[in-house]
């Protein structure tokens, strides 16, 4: 595969983990984006840091309901 068939790759994972995490959180998902995207414009951090933040919850959910 090359680089850009990677990255392609990468970010569709990437959008499957934050549609899991919004239908598994409901109408919480939207209050917390909007309170971590308020809190991060208030400081020098890059936006993304709230997708970023997403997918490593995401992470941590699907990993915890494994081992349930």
């Amino acid at each position: 595969m090359n680089r850009l068939a990677n990255i392609e790759n990468e970010l569709k994972n990437q959008q499957d983990k934050i549609i899991f995490l919004k239908k598994e959180m409901g109408e919480h998902y939207a209050l917390l984006e909007t309170l971590l995207q308020n809190a991060i414009s208030q400081t020098n951090l890059h936006p993304t840091l709230v997708l970023d933040f997403f997918i490593h919850q995401s992470r941590i959910y699907q990993l915890e309901q494994k081992h349930l």
